[in-house]
C-alpha cells in the first residue's frame, strides 16, 4: 500500500497546527508545504516552530477524519464502550513497523487490566478520532 507521507504538528504560538512536510533548519525541526527552493526558508518565523510532531497513518477514521500519530481514538463496541459507558480509548502510536493503538482505560469503576494492549491498526472505518494527546 503506497502511503501520503505528511506531518503535522502543534505551533508554539497557540495558533493551531501545521500540516505539511517534515524538515530541519539549525537543529529545529520545521514543518512546511512543499516550496519549490530550499532558500524560502530563510523568512521562516521561527515562533510557529512545532512543538510536537506526528505521522499521517495513511487512514482515515468513519467520519473521514486523517488518523496521526497521537490521535485518540474510540469505537462502538467492546472493549472502548461497556455497558453504554467509554471504557477505553486508543492512542496511536508508531510500534515496531507500523501504526497500532494502545488502550488506555478512562473508566475509574474498571480495574485497566488492558491498559497498554496494543493493536495493529489496518481497518480504520470503525473508529473514530476524538482528540489527540498534545491537547487534552
Amino acid at each position: 500500500m503506497n502511503r501520503q507521507i505528511k506531518f503535522r504538528g502543534l505551533r508554539t504560538d497557540g495558533e493551531g497546527w501545521l500540516y505539511g512536510d517534515l524538515s530541519h533548519v539549525n537543529e529545529q525541526v520545521l514543518i512546511s508545504p512543499k516550496w519549490e527552493y530550499p532558500n524560502q526558508w530563510d523568512n521562516v518565523d521561527m515562533n510557529v516552530i512545532p512543538e510536537t510532531v506526528g505521522q499521517f497513518t495513511g487512514l482515515t477514521d468513519k467520519n473521514g477524519t486523517e488518523i496521526y500519530e497521537g490521535d485518540i481514538i474510540s469505537g462502538d463496541d467492546y472493549p472502548f464502550i461497556d455497558e453504554g459507558k467509554q471504557n477505553y480509548v486508543g492512542v496511536v502510536e508508531w510500534i515496531f513497523a507500523g501504526f497500532q493503538y494502545v488502550l488506555k482505560c478512562v473508566n475509574p469503576e474498571k480495574r485497566g487490566i488492558s491498559d497498554g494492549v496494543n493493536d495493529i491498526i489496518e481497518d480504520s472505518g470503525w473508529m473514530e478520532v476524538i482528540g489527540n494527546i498534545h491537547e487534552v
